[in-house]
C-alpha cells in the first residue's frame, strides 16, 4: 500500500524529523484505514460513492462555518470555501479509500501539529478515532452527521478548541483532500473494494 503526505510528495521528506512525522502519519492512517475496513458499519459510513452530487461538499461547508463560528474564528465564509475546494463533487468516480484516507490524514496531521501523535501512540489513537465514528454511527442514520460528530468528538477530546486550532484543523482538512485529489488525478489510486 502507498501512504504519502503532501510534504513527502513535494520534498521527498529527507529530514529525519520529517521522516518521523511521516512514519507517525502513515502508522495512524494505516491503522485507521484497517479499523474502518474491518467494520461493516464504518465501511458503510465512509462509502460516499452514492451520495448525491455536491452534497458532501455542501454539508462539510455548512459544518465548517458552524464550528469555526462557535470556536470564535473570523472570516468563516472564506475559510469554509477554501476548506472544501478539493472535495470531489461526485464521489462515484472515487474509490472507497478516498474519504477514509482524507479523514485519517486530516486527523493525523492535526495531531502531529499539536505535538500529540508519534509512532508509538499512532495505532491506539487511530483505533480510538475509529471508535469515535462507530459510537456516533448508531445515533443517526445520516452518514455525514455521524462522520461530523465522530470527527469533532475525537478532535475536541484531545485538544480544547480555540480559533487558532479550529483554523488549523480546517487547513489540515483542506490539505488532506488536496492530497487525495492529487493522488487520484495522478493515477496513484487506493485499492477498490
Amino acid at each position: 500500500m502507498l501512504f504519502l503526505s503532501a510534504r513527502a510528495l513535494s520534498t521527498g521528506a529527507s529530514n529525519p524529523i520529517e521522516n518521523t512525522v511521516e512514519s507517525a502519519v502513515n502508522a495512524f492512517v494505516a491503522a485507521f484505514t484497517e479499523a474502518v475496513r474491518s467494520s461493516n458499519i464504518l465501511t458503510q459510513m465512509f462509502d460516499w460513492r452514492e451520495e448525491p452530487e455536491k452534497e458532501v461538499a455542501q454539508a462539510v461547508c455548512k459544518e465548517v462555518k458552524f464550528f469555526l463560528s462557535a470556536w470564535g474564528a473570523d472570516n468563516v465564509e472564506n475559510i469554509a470555501a477554501s476548506t472544501i475546494q478539493y472535495i470531489p463533487q461526485n464521489f462515484s468516480a472515487h474509490p472507497l479509500e478516498t474519504p477514509i484516507r482524507a479523514n485519517g490524514n486530516t486527523m493525523a496531521n492535526y495531531l502531529v501539529s499539536e505535538g500529540i501523535l508519534n509512532t508509538r501512540n499512532a495505532p491506539i489513537l487511530a483505533k480510538t478515532y475509529a471508535k469515535s465514528f462507530e459510537h456516533f454511527s448508531c445515533r443517526t442514520e445520516i452518514k455525514m452527521n455521524a462522520v461530523r460528530d465522530g470527527f469533532i468528538n475525537f478532535a475536541t477530546s484531545l485538544t480544547p478548541m480555540t480559533p487558532e486550532r479550529g483554523l488549523k484543523l480546517a487547513q489540515k482538512y483542506e490539505e488532506a483532500w488536496r492530497l487525495a485529489t492529487l493522488l487520484q488525478g495522478s493515477g496513484i489510486c487506493y485499492e477498490n473494494p
